[in-house]
C-alpha cells in the first residue's frame, strides 16, 4: 500500500515538473537563527534566555523552480548558510558558529499572472553541517576563535520550513523576494550523558533572480 502511494505520488510529480515551466537563479539573503533550549532545570531555562541573543548570518544559493501554473509552483534550492547562537553580557560575548549545505524542498500556493506571483510557502529542509567554530571576546582581551568540530554536535538537520513571499517579472527573468521561518527537528546536542535538547529556530530573508530555464 505504502509503495503504491509513493508511486502515485512520485508519478503526479513527474508529471507537474514535465508540464511545468523551470526557473534558475542566483539567491543572496540574510539568516537569524538560534536554538530553542528544552530538557533542563528552570533556572538553566531563565538563563539562557537572559543572555541568549539571534546569530545573523549571511546565505547565499542558487534556487530551482518549477512553476506549474499560476497556483502552484514547487522549488529546491542549493544553499550554504550560516548559522549560530550568540551569548552576550556587558561586554562580553561569544557564539558558536555553524556553515551549512542547506537543501529545502518547497511548496509554493498563491495567485498570480504571468508577470506576478504571490505564495505561500511551506515544506521540508536537509542541512548538513560543515564547519563548527567557537568565538569568544571577555573584557580587554583578543577576540578568539576555535574551530570545534563535531564529537559532541550533529551533524545533520531535518526540519519544517514555511515564508510567505512573491514574484514579479523583471527584465528577462523573475525577482522573487521571501520571508522564511525554519523549525529544526533534530537535538543538536550529542554531548555523553547531557539530558538537555537543542533545536534550531531561525527566520530568513532571500531575495533571488530567477531566470527562464525551460517553457511549456
Amino acid at each position: 500500500m505504502r509503495k503504491t502511494l509513493l508511486i502515485i505520488i512520485l508519478s503526479i510529480l513527474t508529471h507537474s515538473i514535465n508540464a511545468a515551466d523551470v526557473y534558475i537563479g542566483p539567491k543572496i539573503g540574510l539568516n537569524a537563527s538560534t536554538f530553542k533550549l528544552s530538557n533542563v532545570s528552570a533556572a538553566d531555562q531563565v538563563y539562557f534566555k537572559e543572555y541568549k541573543k539571534f546569530y545573523v548570518g549571511p546565505n547565499v544559493g542558487l534556487d530551482f523552480l518549477f512553476k506549474i501554473n499560476n497556483y502552484v509552483a514547487l522549488q529546491t534550492e542549493l544553499n550554504f548558510t550560516m548559522k549560530g547562537i550568540k551569548y552576550k553580557y556587558k561586554d562580553n560575548y561569544s557564539f558558536d558558529r555553524y556553515m551549512q549545505l542547506d537543501v529545502p524542498i518547497i511548496c509554493k500556493g498563491g495567485y498570480g499572472k504571468d508577470n506576478w506571483f504571490v505564495y505561500g510557502s511551506f515544506g521540508t529542509d536537509v542541512s548538513v553541517n560543515l564547519i563548527h567554530d567557537y568565538v569568544e571576546k571577555v573584557a580587554s582581551n583578543p577576540r578568539t576563535k576555535e574551530r570545534i568540530g563535531f564529537k559532541y554536535t550533529s551533524r545533520v538537520d531535518f526540519g519544517i520550513a514555511m515564508g510567505v513571499g512573491g514574484m514579479y517579472k523583471l527584465g528577462k527573468g523573475s525577482l522573487d523576494v521571501e520571508l522564511r521561518g525554519n523549525i529544526g527537528l533534530i537535538n543538536q546536542d550529542k554531548f555523553p550523558g547531557e539530558t538537555s535538547k537543542l533545536k534550531w529556530r531561525s527566520l530568513s530573508f532571500n531575495v533571488a533572480y530567477l531566470l527562464p530555464l525551460w517553457n511549456k
